[in-house]
């Protein structure tokens, strides 16, 4: 706030002491721009527009009722160019008279006019109440709050749990306390891990059972071992007994 008040101040003294019915760089452009105009040719065409031939072969339309000229610059800038300048030398006119009226220091002190009051510290308030004034009151919102910011559009996501890299790869863990797989220290010797140990031994006995069940089986043109009937055939009739002792027919193996 005191840069602003300083900064307004300064502008307002710089206008008082300008001599020139427009501020100082406006001054500069138009200067540079009566340099310019030496090298410009002004015909007169009637009602104050005039044809400006350039020393470089350039042919321009300059209206000075209008305040325009071909090349848009007095049109746009509000500034009179080098060939606008060449019409109103011309005719023996003052070139700041053709300025933009909010380049004129009239214009400049209006908008540097209010002035910003200096201000005391705060110990030095007037204080008109008794009660000093306190923030309003904070009311819990109902629901978890929210966590992540709202995004602005065309704002791309940022890493979640879904599209961020790992930190680490996933491996057969080892229990540090007997260096068995597929349990830890805390679980080590539970009912959990000892089904899990079964389970394993099963299986593997299983495999070691079925490989010697197929060993077991005869090939075919072999002659079955010649032995007597066990007890598990104690109840099957005389025609069951005969095909189960019978060689093998066709090509096919013996039925166990």
């Amino acid at each position: 706030m005191t840069n602003l008040m300083v900064r307004m101040a300064n502008r307002r003294v710089v206008a008082f002491k300008c001599k020139k019915s427009v501020g100082p760089r406006i001054e500069q452009i138009v200067e540079k721009n009566k340099v310019e105009s030496g090298y410009c040719i002004p015909i007169l065409s009637g009602d104050m527009k005039y044809q400006v031939t350039n020393m470089e072969g350039g042919q321009y339309a300059v209206d000075l009722g209008t305040r325009s000229c071909s090349c848009m610059r007095f049109d746009l800038c509000g500034i009179p160019c080098s060939r606008a300048i060449a019409c109103i030398s011309r005719r023996r006119q003052d070139p700041f008279d053709y300025v933009d009226e909010c380049y004129k220091k009239g214009a400049y002190l209006k908008y540097y006019n209010p002035i910003i009051s200096p201000m005391p510290s705060i110990d030095q308030w007037q204080r008109h109440y008794p009660n000093p004034l306190l923030p309003p009151i904070y009311k819990k919102l109902v629901g978890r709050p929210k966590k992540k910011r709202v995004r602005e559009q065309g704002e791309p996501p940022t890493a979640t749990s879904r599209n961020r890299l790992k930190k680490w790869v996933y491996d057969i863990f080892k229990c540090s306390k007997c260096g068995q797989d597929r349990h830890n220290k805390k679980i080590c010797g539970t009912s959990s891990t000892n089904a899990a140990t079964k389970q394993v031994a099963r299986g593997g006995h299983n495999r070691i059972t079925t490989a010697q069940s197929h060993a077991s089986v005869p090939t075919v043109g072999s002659q079955p071992p010649l032995s007597q009937p066990s007890s598990s055939n104690q109840g099957t009739t005389p025609t069951q007994q005969k095909r189960l002792k019978s060689p093998a027919k066709r090509g096919r193996p013996w039925r166990v």
